[in-house]
């Protein structure tokens, strides 16, 4: 019996290392580079950092719970996503600096930009893709 009680410690610890290899093999195996979020969310914000002027170290953000009557939730690690994605410019959620970066999913431009008309007056907008904008407010 005192010989087990002396090895329990290192079986205890053999199957957790077992355990875990299989599951890090596992994960590796499974691996799939099309579900990164983040590296897909870099390649868009590279558009959006392209489509900034090289002097604006501030933007604002707006995001489809933004919009009028919006049923969607606000996602803050899209947020971040942005943030980092954009940096060094620094995000500020809302309408006040003069270059916005909208994030608004599957929302129609027919819905948005009435909403912008009404919010901002003269503005310019260029769609990027996947649901993002770069909007320029003329009248700031």
């Amino acid at each position: 019996m005192r010989p087990i009680k002396r090895a329990l410690p290192y079986l205890l610890a053999l199957v957790a290392l077992v355990a875990s290899g299989s599951h890090l093999l596992h994960s590796i195996r499974f691996f799939d580079p099309a579900n990164d979020m983040v590296s897909g969310w870099e390649e868009h914000m590279k558009l959006v950092r392209e489509a900034l002027p090289a002097d604006v170290y501030e933007a604002g953000y707006l995001e489809k719970t933004d919009l009028p009557d919006s049923q969607a939730l606000h996602d803050p690690a899209e947020f971040f996503l942005t943030q980092y994605g954009v940096a060094p410019v620094v995000l500020v959620e809302g309408f006040g600096p003069e270059w916005i970066i909208g994030n608004f999913g599957g929302a129609s431009i027919k819905r948005i930009e009435p909403w912008l008309q009404e919010e901002l007056g003269q503005f310019t907008i260029q769609s990027l893709g996947f649901g993002i904008y770069v909007i320029h407010d003329i009248e700031n």
